[in-house]
C-alpha cells in the first residue's frame, strides 16, 4: 500500500522515450522516470510533446547506520561508540 504523501508529478517536454522510461525536462533539470507494463499512458507520448507524469517513490533498500556501526564494532573493525 502506498502512502499518499509520497506522490509527485512533473510536467515538461519529453526528451526521450523508451519501453522502460520517459525523460522530461523541468527547467534546467532532466528527470527520468521508470515505467513498466502497468504504467497507464494516455495520448501520444513522443519526443517534444508536453506531458504530465504522476509518480511515487518507494525504497528498494534501507540500511540503518546504527546497525552497520554495531556490526563493525562486534567484528572489531571500529572501536566502541
Amino acid at each position: 500500500m502506498l502512502a499518499d504523501d509520497h506522490n509527485y508529478q512533473v510536467t515538461g517536454p519529453v526528451l526521450a522515450v523508451t519501453g522502460t522510461s520517459i525523460t522530461v525536462k523541468k527547467g534546467k533539470i532532466r528527470g527520468t522516470v521508470s515505467r513498466d507494463a502497468s504504467t497507464v499512458v494516455t495520448g501520444d507520448v513522443k519526443v517534444g510533446s508536453k506531458v504530465t507524469i504522476k509518480y511515487h517513490m518507494v525504497a528498494d533498500t534501507v540500511v540503518g547506520q546504527v546497525i552497520v556501526a554495531s556490526f563493525l564494532q562486534q567484528n572489531g573493525s571500529i572501536g566502541p561508540a
